[in-house]
């Protein structure tokens, strides 16, 4: 009764010439995402993030041809997704966001709507420009992270501000915890320099502040798990 479900025409229309241009297109428009993402994010991109971009819209693709008008295929398909989907450590929004163009980007390539495709992928990387060079968004500008261990009779936000109102443009404690048995707390601040060449100028302050302890200044900011 139900055979109709999956006895779905997957292959016969097919033809290498198809396949072959389907593919081009989209590691094409798979290129153009992951040069995006790049240029976007210049001090904070993913190590494999831009290597998966550019594959992803072929390999999406290559299963919807694959698949075709098969509803059980379809199924699968969702299934396959599902267990990558949760083996698979989640990134923040930008990411996701990403993410879901190569797959909107594969599907146009692989229904055959090249021309959609295109027309989307570049409307969509020309608005990603538009919002990294205008700054869309970003509210809190940091771009440092600074760690500091102050003995643990100090009040740390009261010995530090002062010195970071003098030497940085925006800062936010981040965090804060106990080390070395309670002795010494570890001060996490996210800054954002006045000047970048006063970075020793600040480390010093602190350390005049801190009883020279341990001071470490990264400008690689942690990544924040949104989803």
């Amino acid at each position: 009764m139900f055979d109709f479900l999956f006895s779905g025409d997957t292959t016969s229309s097919l033809s290498l010439g198809k396949v072959a241009l389907s593919t081009i297109v989209a590691v094409v428009l798979g290129a153009m995402i992951s040069l995006t993402y790049l240029r976007t994010h210049k001090k904070s991109a993913s190590e494999n993030l831009p290597i998966t971009l550019l594959v992803m819209p072929a390999i999406i693709g290559t299963v919807i041809m694959l698949i075709g008008n098969n509803i059980a295929g379809a199924f699968s398909l969702a299934g396959i997704f599902a267990v990558i989907k949760f083996r698979s450590v989640a990134g923040n929004a930008k990411e996701i966001v990403y993410i879901l163009f190569c797959v909107a980007a594969g599907l146009a390539a692989g229904v055959g709507e090249y021309g959609v495709g295109c027309f989307v992928t570049l409307i969509l990387c020309g608005l990603m420009f538009a919002t990294y060079f205008t700054k869309f968004g970003q509210t809190n500008a940091y771009d440092s992270q600074l760690k500091i261990l102050v003995p643990e009779d100090e009040d740390a936000e009261k010995l530090l501000t002062p010195i970071l109102v003098k030497y940085t443009k925006n800062h936010r404690l981040n965090a804060m915890k106990t080390k070395d048995l309670g002795s010494v707390f570890e001060v996490v601040y996210l800054i954002k320099m006045k000047n970048e060449t006063d970075s020793k100028k600040l480390i010093d302050a602190i350390r005049e502040r801190n009883g020279n302890l341990k001071i470490s200044l990264s400008k690689q900011l942690p990544v924040e798990k949104e989803f």
